[in-house]
């Protein structure tokens, strides 16, 4: 982590689209991803295309892993070439910290930023997390364009890899940017709802709700497979209750990958409402075929 750091951003488009004669139109989704994708673009192309991998991995969730780009400023400058950009965050940005004692605030990001630009020499972790702070400047201007451009908000998070980040996400909703550095995981893991952890915001997180009576992402890191096997759940093998305790603990080796599209929306109903699948299918075949 030292000599890497990817920034993502989760956007969320919409809860539920709107609905026609009791159905969901599905239509609107598909014109607000496609119209939110051709805003980010238009960011993301007024930088070198070698230097930045965008990922589409739903109809309302897209990754960016900014670590090369990261790397040819700081390699030009240092660690204060990158706060040198800093100069006009997106409000509301939080960050989790060294010394975050709590859920954030908005002066915590500008306090990390003044105490970074009177320092002459970083440690590695401080110059980890400038980096971190430096993927905010592209969220700012991802924010600013789609807001401009659709009305929409959008909700980002920066981290280390794609389960800090996606949980960042969900911490400040909506409309703001959210850090979470490698000095401000404690403190994070004692605010984030275990429902709000990737894959267990169903069957097995209330499981383990229910049987433990935890809350919190902290409560599950001292937890171990034989303790979740005792549950006697069915149906999960020992290899993804050890992914889920990875994720507990924000392990996460999955890359950002180069995709433009996906393959296939989710069908939850909570999301989409009452639609025949024929017409989710049509609607978003007609949409692979438009992509920017």
């Amino acid at each position: 982590m030292e000599n890497s750091v990817e920034s993502f951003r989760r956007l969320e488009v919409l809860r539920e689209p709107i609905r026609k004669n009791g159905r969901s139109d599905l239509r609107q989704l598909v014109d607000a991803t496609r119209r939110i994708k051709e805003s980010i673009f238009k960011v993301l192309n007024q930088f070198p295309p070698e230097l930045i991998t965008f990922e589409f991995s739903s109809n309302d969730e897209f990754f960016i892993d900014l670590t090369r780009l990261v790397d040819e400023k700081e390699a030009t400058g240092g660690s204060k070439k990158l706060l040198e950009e800093i100069r006009d965050p997106w409000k509301p940005s939080y960050l989790y910290s060294m010394g975050t004692g709590g859920p954030a605030d908005e002066t915590q990001f500008q306090a990390a930023i003044d105490r970074f630009d009177s320092k002459c020499e970083f440690s590695a972790l401080e110059a980890q997390e400038v980096r971190l702070l430096f993927g905010s400047v592209i969220g700012g201007l991802l924010m600013r364009q789609i807001l401009e451009d659709t009305g929409y908000g959008a909700t980002i998070g920066i981290g280390s890899n794609k389960i800090i980040a996606k949980i960042g996400s969900e911490m400040h909703k909506p409309g703001s940017i959210t850090i979470v550095s490698p000095c401000g995981l404690e403190i994070a893991s004692s605010l984030v709802k275990i429902e709000d952890v990737p894959t267990l915001g169903g069957y097995l997180g209330q499981k383990i709700k229910e049987f433990f009576g935890f809350e919190k992402v902290r409560d599950l890191q001292d937890l171990t497979v034989p303790h979740l096997q005792g549950l006697g759940l069915e149906g999960f093998s020992s290899s993804t209750l050890v992914k889920m305790l990875e994720t507990c603990h924000w392990l996460s080796e999955e890359p950002v990958e180069a995709n433009h599209s996906f393959a296939t929306p989710g069908c939850e109903r909570k999301f989409y409402g009452n639609f025949e699948f024929s017409d989710l299918f049509r609607i978003m075949t007609n949409q692979s075929t438009n992509q920017p």
